[in-house]
């Protein structure tokens, strides 16, 4: 019982060394989506509807509480989500040692849980604000396979239970749990040598009750389109290989990695090398299962829990370095096993002893270094999306992005530059166009505002942020009915859009429509009760209103 204090001790230091300059670190990418402007999650009454439909394509309705739970106690304080963030890590480590434990024993589960905890490759799931509420689906299916692991060794049927009960919250989080039953049955393959038919009926249930409700019955379905089975699968094959590497050379980081999908085809060198690769780890994992158990369930961990972010069902980021957050786990269950084996081949018997420990403190401290290092690239805005395009420089987004950086800050004569390569890019980035016409609105230059915001609704009519800004061009240009109309637009393709409530209280009361614009403010107020520019508005056109 000591040493496992000891070690938990170990692992929970390490989060803490290597994650703790990211307290200072201010909203940063889709941190202002999900938590500053999304204003559902600032009312419980949305908790409800979460469980009977999908979130932006996603059926994760336990994460979407936390948001709501999170948001009550943080607000807009960086330093909760951050520390939020930091202790679900801190579970999941804990999690990873305790699997480890299991496998190989205590020291090289301690060694596992170290690797995860430090690993530069986990910074998009840890020290993103946004990414740290996937962990809670995540904490879910490591705790699920935990007590699995138990219930193997002990037999008692509370073990069982727990890990079913553990499984379903998991799936309420996180589509990534549903690789529970094959991480199980890879488990009893690669180390039990062994089945237990009659516990696999319950996970299998669950896991096909839940692909049912949220395929067939919420028909919650693919994220994106557009491109083959075929295709997808060869640019799985690409991504996969990426992975791997980057398991092992976790630099540079980048958030916007991408792959060319045009010109795929298997007859590539690159590909098939690339296929030809992936088919003889999995060959050799499992023909070496008897000799090396832990090793191959490692490889095939790998594999199995990057399938629900492999394309299988379409969605829209190809690769990202957030998705190996679960796939790592077998990667640290691999390499601490295989560093173990090749200390037989050191010859001096002083050195063999101190080989295994050796080399993976010199992983660890250095993996450290490297995170907490890229902590600081997550700084804000313009210093992630600066060191994004140094990595990435043919990514439009990034380039949208570090022009909506300085949009933030208003420094909208250095954003305009940055959306217009964005645009040079990729002619069809309708967000690109959209933000150079809203840059363009605020140095009052609305004819060019107005082009530039038709553009992207030409691309994308959908998009109801532009319909909002292309109304405030229409107004200052003298086209009130042009902007009634395009704010119109913008409400009903976004009801909750409460900023184009209030922008059309705002037209309604300068064109004498008093009563018009007091429903427009008293809808953008029930939608944000508080949003003071609408209560303000209100409360001038009730003084002004005439009696």
């Amino acid at each position: 019982m000591e040493k496992r204090n000891k070690y938990v001790l170990f692992v929970l230091l390490a989060c803490t060394l290597v994650y703790g300059n990211s307290f200072f670190n201010d909203f940063a990418y889709d941190d202002h989506r999900f938590i500053l402007e999304d204003v559902a999650i600032r009312d419980s009454s949305y908790i409800g509807s979460w469980f009977t439909q999908d979130v932006q394509g996603l059926y994760r309705p336990l994460r979407q509480v936390l948001y709501v739970v999170s948001y009550s106690l943080f607000g807009e304080n960086a330093f909760g989500y951050h520390l939020q963030s930091l202790l679900l890590h801190m579970g999941n480590s804990l999690l990873v040692l305790g699997i480890g434990w299991l496998l190989m024993g205590s020291r090289k589960g301690l060694f596992a849980g170290l690797l995860f905890a430090v690993h530069p490759i986990h910074t998009g799931r840890v020290t993103n604000m946004t990414g740290g509420f996937d962990q809670l689906g995540i904490l879910f299916l490591l705790g699920a396979l935990y007590l699995y692991l138990l219930y193997s060794k002990q037999g008692k049927k509370t073990y069982l239970w727990s890990s079913l009960l553990v499984f379903v919250l998991g799936l309420l989080a996180s589509e990534e749990a549903i690789v529970l039953f094959p991480l199980i049955l890879l488990y009893d393959y690669c180390i039990r040598k062994n089945v237990r038919r009659k516990e696999y009926a319950w996970y299998l249930v669950i896991s096909v009750a839940y692909l049912v409700l949220r395929f067939f019955i919420l028909q919650i379905g693919a994220r994106a389109e557009g491109y083959s089975p075929y295709i997808r699968f060869l640019a799985m094959d690409i991504a996969f290989v990426k992975y791997l590497w980057l398991l092992f050379v976790p630099f540079p980081l980048t958030v916007q990695r991408s792959i060319s999908l045009e010109s795929l085809s298997l007859i590539s060198p690159l590909i098939f090398s690339a296929l030809v690769l992936h088919v003889l780890l999995l060959v050799w994992a499992i023909r070496s299962r008897h000799r090396f158990p832990t090793v191959s369930y490692g490889i095939m961990w790998f594999y199995v829990a990057l399938l629900p972010m492999s394309q299988i069902v379409p969605i829209q980021t190809i690769m990202a370095e957030r998705y190996l957050y679960v796939a790592s786990v077998g990667f640290c269950f691999a390499v601490v096993t295989l560093v173990y084996y090749l200390r037989k081949f050191v010859v001096d018997e002083g050195l063999q002893k101190k080989f295994a420990s050796g080399v993976l403190w010199t992983v660890i401290i250095l993996f450290s270094l490297l995170t907490i290092e890229r902590n600081m690239d997550w700084r804000d805005d313009v210093t992630l999306w600066t060191d994004t395009i140094s990595v990435s420089p043919r990514s439009t987004l990034a380039y949208n992005n570090l022009g909506f950086a300085y949009d933030r800050i208003g420094q909208y004569e250095e954003a305009i530059p940055y959306y217009q390569n964005a645009i040079l890019i990729d002619s069809k980035n309708f967000r690109a166009y959209s933000n150079l016409g809203v840059a363009y609105i605020r140095l009052e230059r609305y004819g060019v505002a107005v082009r530039a915001l038709n553009q992207s609704i030409q691309l994308d009519p959908t998009y109801a942020k532009s319909h909002n800004f292309l109304s405030i061009a229409y107004q200052e240009l003298g086209k009130p009915d042009e902007a009634r109309d395009a704010l119109l637009t913008a409400v009903s393709l976004d009801p909750l859009y409460y900023e184009a409530y209030n922008n059309l209280g705002i037209l309604y009361a300068r064109y004498g429509e008093v009563e018009g614009a007091r429903k427009a403010f008293l809808k953008a107020l029930e939608i944000s009760p508080s949003y003071e520019d609408a209560a303000y508005n209100l409360q001038i056109l009730e003084i002004e209103k005439p009696q």
